[in-house]
Protein backbone atom coordinates (compact mmCIF):
# COMPACT_ATOMS: atom_id res chain seq x y z
CA UNK A 1 0.00 0.00 0.00
CA UNK A 2 3.02 1.92 0.86
CA UNK A 3 4.46 2.06 -2.29
CA UNK A 4 1.05 3.26 -4.05
CA UNK A 5 0.89 5.83 -2.59
CA UNK A 6 4.61 6.50 -3.00
CA UNK A 7 4.02 6.50 -6.74
CA UNK A 8 0.52 8.86 -6.46
CA UNK A 9 2.77 11.46 -5.08
CA UNK A 10 5.14 11.21 -7.69
CA UNK A 11 2.53 11.44 -10.64
CA UNK A 12 0.90 14.24 -8.91
CA UNK A 13 4.19 16.15 -8.80
CA UNK A 14 5.25 15.42 -11.97
CA UNK A 15 1.70 16.28 -13.00
CA UNK A 16 2.41 19.82 -11.08
CA UNK A 17 5.47 20.49 -12.58
CA UNK A 18 4.14 20.02 -15.53
CA UNK A 19 1.35 22.26 -15.40
CA UNK A 20 3.44 24.92 -14.34
CA UNK A 21 6.12 24.47 -16.79
CA UNK A 22 2.81 24.27 -19.39
CA UNK A 23 1.60 27.64 -17.61
CA UNK A 24 5.38 29.33 -18.08
CA UNK A 25 5.11 28.55 -21.71
CA UNK A 26 1.92 30.54 -22.45
CA UNK A 27 2.91 33.30 -20.35
CA UNK A 28 5.85 33.41 -21.91
CA UNK A 29 4.26 33.36 -25.35
CA UNK A 30 1.00 35.52 -24.83
CA UNK A 31 3.40 38.31 -22.98
CA UNK A 32 6.76 37.55 -23.49
CA UNK A 33 7.23 37.68 -27.25
CA UNK A 34 5.06 40.27 -27.79
CA UNK A 35 7.09 42.55 -25.30
CA UNK A 36 9.96 41.58 -27.60
CA UNK A 37 8.43 42.23 -30.78
CA UNK A 38 7.96 46.31 -29.31
CA UNK A 39 10.95 46.25 -28.34
CA UNK A 40 12.40 45.68 -31.73
CA UNK A 41 9.90 47.90 -33.08
CA UNK A 42 10.70 51.14 -30.02
CA UNK A 43 14.64 50.42 -31.08
CA UNK A 44 13.77 51.41 -34.23
CA UNK A 45 11.74 54.35 -33.97
CA UNK A 46 14.35 55.57 -31.38
CA UNK A 47 17.10 55.21 -34.16
CA UNK A 48 14.84 57.69 -36.03
CA UNK A 49 14.74 59.99 -33.55
CA UNK A 50 18.69 60.02 -33.09
CA UNK A 51 19.74 60.84 -36.76
CA UNK A 52 20.16 64.39 -37.80
CA UNK A 53 17.88 66.96 -38.68
CA UNK A 54 18.14 68.79 -41.75
CA UNK A 55 18.10 73.10 -41.20
CA UNK A 56 14.59 74.84 -40.98
CA UNK A 57 13.24 71.03 -39.53
CA UNK A 58 11.77 70.28 -36.26
CA UNK A 59 10.74 66.57 -35.21
CA UNK A 60 6.81 66.76 -34.03
CA UNK A 61 6.43 63.19 -33.08
CA UNK A 62 7.23 59.80 -33.72
CA UNK A 63 5.92 56.12 -33.70
CA UNK A 64 6.60 52.23 -34.37
CA UNK A 65 4.96 49.23 -34.56
CA UNK A 66 5.19 45.57 -34.41
CA UNK A 67 3.18 43.70 -36.32
CA UNK A 68 1.58 42.18 -40.07
CA UNK A 69 1.49 46.02 -41.77
CA UNK A 70 1.65 45.22 -45.26
CA UNK A 71 1.49 42.42 -47.46
CA UNK A 72 -0.25 38.82 -47.07
CA UNK A 73 1.15 35.57 -45.19
CA UNK A 74 2.56 35.63 -41.82
CA UNK A 75 5.25 37.09 -40.46
CA UNK A 76 6.30 39.95 -38.06
CA UNK A 77 7.48 43.35 -39.30
CA UNK A 78 8.99 46.01 -37.74
CA UNK A 79 8.27 49.74 -38.07
CA UNK A 80 9.92 52.99 -37.11
CA UNK A 81 8.75 56.26 -38.13
CA UNK A 82 9.01 60.16 -37.45
CA UNK A 83 6.60 63.16 -38.37
CA UNK A 84 9.02 66.02 -39.16
CA UNK A 85 7.60 69.96 -39.99
CA UNK A 86 9.86 71.18 -43.01
CA UNK A 87 10.59 74.27 -44.97
CA UNK A 88 12.48 72.08 -47.43
CA UNK A 89 11.07 70.43 -50.36
CA UNK A 90 10.24 66.69 -50.00
CA UNK A 91 13.23 66.11 -52.92
CA UNK A 92 16.05 67.45 -50.72
CA UNK A 93 14.39 65.69 -47.53
CA UNK A 94 14.57 62.44 -49.34
CA UNK A 95 18.40 63.70 -50.38
CA UNK A 96 19.27 64.09 -46.63
CA UNK A 97 17.91 60.82 -45.41
CA UNK A 98 19.35 58.57 -48.42
CA UNK A 99 21.99 58.16 -46.77
CA UNK A 100 20.59 56.65 -43.45
CA UNK A 101 18.37 54.47 -45.28
CA UNK A 102 14.87 55.89 -44.46
CA UNK A 103 11.96 56.83 -46.80
CA UNK A 104 10.29 60.11 -46.75
CA UNK A 105 7.14 61.01 -47.92
CA UNK A 106 4.65 63.89 -47.51
CA UNK A 107 2.00 63.15 -44.44
CA UNK A 108 -1.39 64.81 -44.92
CA UNK A 109 -3.09 62.94 -42.38
CA UNK A 110 -2.36 61.32 -39.23
CA UNK A 111 -3.01 57.68 -40.65
CA UNK A 112 0.00 56.51 -42.46
CA UNK A 113 -1.54 55.83 -45.77
CA UNK A 114 -0.32 52.14 -46.90
CA UNK A 115 -0.88 50.94 -43.68
CA UNK A 116 -3.10 48.31 -42.65
CA UNK A 117 -5.45 48.72 -40.02
CA UNK A 118 -3.22 47.44 -37.39
CA UNK A 119 -0.22 49.99 -38.62
CA UNK A 120 0.80 52.94 -37.08
CA UNK A 121 -0.76 56.77 -37.19
CA UNK A 122 0.25 59.61 -35.53
CA UNK A 123 -1.41 61.53 -32.83
CA UNK A 124 -0.76 65.32 -34.17
CA UNK A 125 -4.13 66.75 -35.87
CA UNK A 126 -3.28 69.69 -38.38
CA UNK A 127 -1.17 68.84 -41.58
CA UNK A 128 -0.31 70.34 -44.65
CA UNK A 129 2.53 70.16 -47.35
CA UNK A 130 5.11 71.03 -44.67
CA UNK A 131 4.35 67.51 -42.71
CA UNK A 132 7.18 64.53 -43.92
CA UNK A 133 6.95 61.17 -42.52
CA UNK A 134 10.60 59.40 -42.61
CA UNK A 135 10.45 55.95 -41.84
CA UNK A 136 12.39 52.76 -41.67
CA UNK A 137 11.69 48.92 -41.36
CA UNK A 138 13.70 46.95 -38.97
CA UNK A 139 14.84 43.50 -38.31
CA UNK A 140 14.92 40.97 -35.50
CA UNK A 141 17.97 38.36 -34.97
CA UNK A 142 17.58 35.74 -37.49
CA UNK A 143 18.00 32.79 -34.58
CA UNK A 144 15.07 34.56 -32.84
CA UNK A 145 12.77 35.60 -35.71
CA UNK A 146 10.70 31.81 -35.84
CA UNK A 147 10.49 32.47 -32.48
CA UNK A 148 9.03 36.14 -32.56
CA UNK A 149 6.90 34.91 -35.50
CA UNK A 150 4.54 33.14 -32.84
CA UNK A 151 3.01 36.83 -31.75
CA UNK A 152 -0.43 36.70 -33.47
CA UNK A 153 -0.13 39.95 -34.72
CA UNK A 154 2.54 38.84 -37.12
CA UNK A 155 -0.76 36.68 -38.75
Amino acid sequence: MALRDQQKDKLRRWIRVTMVFIAILLLFFSVGVPIINNAIALKVENQLKKLPLPPDTELVESTSVAAKIVGNGNGMQYFGAILIKSDLHLNELQTHYEEYDCDVQIQLSPKIGWANSRGPSFRHEDYDDTYFIVYRWGDAPDWLQALLDTDLRGH
